[in-house]
């Protein structure tokens, strides 16, 4: 991934992402801080560094620090007319990818299961919500060059993978922390663990080609200089 796109012009839509970059940053360290002030809400009721034992949070991490890492590019390619390396536009779709578990976990188990009110309460609605919504919308519609190599689909299973790693550890065989996102109701974790990677696979999937169709719909729209 060392290869580069020219950077597009300057226009609405690249201002608009590199905001939405800084914003992301932004409200992800205002919500990291409120656990260390005031603690979490919600099903995350938690204090200082035990918030970064929830996916929501260390996905949200990652996706921040995606998005930074971007605007600094952008800021430099927007003052300087350099290049958008492929390794930082690798790094936010990961970043979006393991945000959109968050997002689509919440919306179609945890908040069933357990109640939407606890999943959007104070901070969570900025996690579960607003955050993987910017992340999204940037990502997959205004930052569609240069575009990703198809194995850029398994790089967007390493967050989970990993994650599904330490959960296991911790909850089925050292019993150190609580079942909180409830997959391993039944004793069937590794049950839940395939489903996590195959439909997080399937999401990077669907996101990926949602990204190269919009880029391709893009070119074609835009004439030739």
């Amino acid at each position: 991934m060392n290869r580069a796109a020219k950077t597009p012009r300057l226009d609405a839509k690249s201002i608009l992402s590199l905001v939405l970059n800084l914003l992301t940053f932004v409200l992800v360290c205002c919500c990291l801080a409120v656990f260390f002030t005031r603690g979490g809400e919600g099903n995350m009721q938690v204090f200082g560094k035990y918030c970064f034992m929830f996916f929501t949070v260390d996905s949200n991490i990652l996706a921040a620090v995606a998005a930074l890492i971007l605007a600094v590019v952008q800021l430099r390619s927007l003052r300087g007319g350099g290049d958008i390396p492929l390794w930082s536009m690798a790094l936010k779709y990961v970043g979006t990818v393991a945000v959109s578990v968050t997002f689509f976990t919440v919306v179609c188990f945890l908040g069933p299961v357990f109640g939407f009110r606890g999943m959007f309460a104070g901070n969570n609605f900025f996690l579960h919500l607003i955050c993987p919504l910017l992340a999204i919308i940037s990502c997959f519609l205004l930052e569609t060059r240069p575009p990703l190599r198809f194995r850029c689909t398994f790089l967007g299973l390493l967050p989970t993978f990993i994650y599904g790693i330490v959960y296991i550890v911790m909850v089925v065989f050292r019993r150190a922390w609580y079942d909180f996102y409830g997959f391993n109701m039944g004793g069937f974790w590794y049950i839940s663990a395939t489903l996590m990677l195959v439909a997080t696979f399937l999401l990077a999937l669907v996101l990926w080609v949602l990204r190269r169709a919009v880029g391709k719909r893009k070119r074609i729209e835009v004439p030739a200089a």
